[in-house]
């Protein structure tokens, strides 16, 4: 997870073949349709896109409470 957070501050740095390289790992069929660039994630990277804020996975109530210590 802390990877994902410094993912752009990462890509920044790197390399014109470390930046391709990590395009490869994470998409999946990259195109250009009508003038846009399209793709899929690969798993399990598909399971972070929209993903804003990584607190706010667990709105309510824990499903399996405990008690407090």
């Amino acid at each position: 997870m802390e990877l994902a957070r410094q993912a752009p501050t990462l890509f920044k740095s790197m390399t014109a073949d470390e930046k391709k390289e990590i395009v490869n790992l994470v998409l999946s069929n990259p195109r250009i349709e009508n003038g846009s660039l399209r793709y899929d994630y690969k798993k399990p990277f598909s399971m972070f896109v929209g993903v804003a804020n990584l607190e706010n996975w667990r709105g309510g109530r824990d499903s399996n409470p405990r008690p407090s210590a």
